[in-house]
């Protein structure tokens, strides 16, 4: 398996993996299963060059990697973010939900399909 096939079968099953001070982390832990563990040992070195490589967004205040694409629009993590900002943040992740959820909805019907 390539580290790009892995980097697939870990995103499908949900895992996210971070890259914090040269140590691999992953998150959710109860996703992990025994074969994407050892696979990510086999593969860890080329994993973490292309974790590296990513320049990933931070948060302004404390450094933290911003993973939200609504918390990098306002540029901190939502620890550090106003009571004002959050609020937004949280209205913005509604909306990108309800749009999700409504073009899931019409190209169900399109498909000819009931939901």
């Amino acid at each position: 398996m390539t580290v790009t096939e892995l980097l697939s079968r870990i995103q499908a099953a949900g895992i996210t993996l971070i890259l914090e001070d040269s140590r691999l982390r992953y998150r959710p832990v109860d996703r992990m299963t025994p074969e994407l563990a050892a696979a990510i040992r086999e593969h860890r070195e080329a994993i973490i060059t292309r974790l590296a490589g990513n320049s990933a967004a931070t948060c302004s205040k404390c450094g933290r990697r911003l993973y939200l694409p609504e918390s990098q629009a306002i540029g901190r993590c939502i620890r550090c973010q106003s009571e004002a900002e959050f609020v937004d943040t949280l209205a913005r992740i509604k909306i990108h939900h309800e749009r999700t959820r409504r073009a899931v909805a019409a190209r169900v019907k399109e498909l000819g399909g009931t939901r």
